[in-house]
């Protein structure tokens, strides 16, 4: 690329020659609407001194081509020169043939010093078969219309190249500004129209560090065998701009540019797809979407060493293929597909799944500080541990936990949730709410939270525990603050079924059971209310850690196995006994009591009997052998 400055330095020293034109060029071509008109090659330089406009069904053929000066420099010495502006179409009339097109393996060229401008309408085909680009080297550009087609050819701009509409087809081809180092800094601005890259680039600031600043219009991006389609420079993408990425596909800069997006959309399809930077990828806006079976790899690189990269992200990825970078920022990474892959490290962001899928395999590095993890479509299977803190947990499908999960917020559980858990889930700073969907607590899990419990739909199976944080200590046994209140457990709705002989709910507040709340001792299950004995107290007789229920307001306790617990309560709490090894370790004062099986009161209530209001034998034998 490094030839091109040669170019406008040498218009520099051109004499000025007599116009030369072949089948003849008009002296006025200020406004040409009709005709065809060729400027071929001469050998000597051919100036035109005004303005040129080409519109309706005028036709232009440029046929002079750059000399040969050795050591890959080419001449412009014989090129056609337009020492004003040229216009090709017209927003009105629209019309306008440009073609520079030679079928042997010269180097069609044209310069124009001043603003070149593609509007309405226009045709402009620029292609050299053999491999000598057709160019046009122009001060500055506006496309606003028509269709620029480049196939072995390039456009270039000392200063800013504006696209705002039209159509631009690069086939082995390349637009470019900021071609001269020793003017200002060349800037491409796109904010509409398409631009269609095949294996060649736009550029902008080849030596002076200009942007690429995409705000609107469509960019498609496509490699092919010989080389990458990229976008090369400061690039910013911002607004409505559109980007497709269709394999081989790069967005690239030098030792001291960057990549920002702060809107827009880009979609990555097929494999290879780059981006490659000096520093983190800033992401602050726009959406990023990668299709199933796509690639895109972000590589940091200052030129003395490469490494995998970061997209800081602040705002959205859609992810179905595979994402080869760390990603950090507060923003959603959005996990769409089974075979999606995060080859990195994630840190910070919110991080979704819309899929069946684990963490260990969508994610190959560290897990660090998510701001929240959800999983809104699918089953989730937790199975890599998320160092630092986790912000919320959301469940709206399916979550298997195989390795101990740390939520710092409340956890919100409704319908439709799924949540089984073969490890713990803590909830460190928050409560659980739950009013729909259902939990499994599997054995030698714990569900912990630092403030209330309170259950009031759905469905919780319990085989472990079901504790309310109160004394707790951090990895290095070290107590950890405890909460201004002791948490409370409230099932006011849904049903708890126990399912266990050694599950265990405990809390240093208040354990409650009221309106249409519901506990369920299966038959050979035991619950522990206040905790289980340890294995010194066994040792040493002492008795459990036995606390109260507090059955009130319509609350019922369905038993067919063992609670060990005293239960208090009103006379609208009910325990109904339903079957004859049902019994009650602890005391029992207020609550109605209902056998539907053989039984007698001795042996349902171990612990003191005080007042029942209401007795009910509905089924079976009672022995009324406790005086209350």
């Amino acid at each position: 690329m490094k030839n091109r400055l040669l170019l406008t330095t040498a218009l520099v020293a051109v004499s000025f020659a007599a116009n030369v034109y072949a089948n003849p060029f008009p002296e006025d071509a200020t406004d040409l609407i009709s005709g065809s008109y060729v400027v071929e090659h001469t050998g000597n330089p051919i100036f035109y001194e005004g303005n040129v406009k080409i519109s309706k069904d005028a036709v232009l053929k440029v046929n002079t081509y750059g000399e040969d000066a050795g050591d890959d420099w080419v001449s412009p010495e014989n090129a056609f020169v337009v020492k004003g502006n040229l216009t090709v179409g017209d927003e009105q009339q629209g019309g306008g043939t440009l073609i520079m097109y030679r079928e042997d393996n010269e180097k069609p060229m044209m310069f124009v010093e001043g603003n070149t401008t593609i509007d309405n309408g226009a045709s402009v085909t620029m292609r050299n078969d053999d491999g000598s680009w057709a160019t046009i080297i122009s001060k500055t550009a506006d496309i606003k219309g028509g269709t620029l087609d480049l196939n072995g050819a390039e456009f270039v701009t000392d200063e800013d190249l504006n696209i705002s509409g039209g159509v631009i087809n690069l086939t082995e081809g390349s637009i470019s500004a900021g071609n001269n180092e020793e003017q200002s800094i060349g800037n491409i601005n796109i904010t509409g129209g398409e631009v269609n890259l095949i294996g060649k680039t736009v550029e902008a600031g080849m030596d002076s560090n200009g942007v690429i600043s995409i705000s609107g219009g469509k960019v498609t991006m496509q490699g092919n065998d010989n080389d990458d389609a990229a976008l090369w420079g400061n690039v910013s993408v911002s607004d409505k701009a559109v980007i497709n990425m269709n394999g081989k596909a790069r967005i690239d800069v030098d030792e001291s540019e960057n990549i920002s997006i702060s809107g827009g959309t880009i979609n990555v399809a097929g494999n290879e797809n780059t981006f490659r930077a000096v520093n983190d990828v800033e992401m602050s806006g726009g959406v990023l979407n990668i299709a199933k079976g796509a690639d895109l790899h972000i590589n940091k690189d200052d030129g003395t060493t490469a490494e995998k990269g970061t997209l800081a992200l602040s705002s959205e990825v859609n992810l179905n293929g595979t994402l080869i970078s760390n990603v950090s920022g507060d923003g959603s990474l959005n996990i769409k597909s089974s075979g999606a892959l995060v080859d990195g490290n994630v840190l910070g962001t919110n991080l979704s799944f819309e899929a069946d899928h684990s963490l260990s395999k969508a994610i190959s590095g560290a897990i660090e500080d998510l701001a929240s993890l959800n999983v809104n479509t699918g089953t989730l299977t937790f199975d890599k541990e998320v160092y630092g803190t986790l912000g919320t947990l959301t469940v709206k499908d399916t979550l298997n936990i195989e390795e101990s999960l740390f939520v710092n917020n409340d956890l919100n559980l409704t319908d439709n949730a799924t949540i089984n858990m073969n490890e713990d889930l803590s909830v460190m700073d928050g409560g659980i709410n739950m009013t729909g969907g259902t939990v499994n607590v599997n054995e030698a899990s714990v569900l912990w939270a630092a403030k209330d419990i309170n259950i009031s739909g759905g469905e919780l199976n319990l085989k472990g525990e079901m504790d309310t944080i109160y004394d707790w200590l951090d990895e290095n046994d070290v107590p950890l603050p405890k909460p201004e209140t002791p948490g409370d457990i409230n099932i006011n709705g849904g049903i708890v079924n126990i399912l266990s002989d050694s599950a265990e709910i405990s809390t240093e507040g208040n354990v409650v059971v009221s309106d249409s709340g519901v506990i369920n001792v299966n038959n050979g299950a035991k619950l522990y209310i206040g905790g289980m004995p340890d294995e010194d107290d066994e040792e040493d007789g002492d008795e459990n850690q036995t606390d109260t229920i507090n059955l009130i307001n319509g609350g019922s306790i369905n038993l067919a196995g063992t609670l060990v617990a005293n239960i208090s309560g009103d006379d609208r709490g009910v325990i109904n006994f339903e079957s004859s090894e049902a019994v009650i370790e602890g005391d029992v004062d207020t609550p109605s009591l209902t056998f539907n099986f053989d039984h007698s009161l001795s042996k349902a209530i171990t612990g003191t009997l005080g007042s029942v209001d209401k007795l009910t034998v509905a089924k079976g034998t009672l022995s009324f052998d406790k005086e209350p």
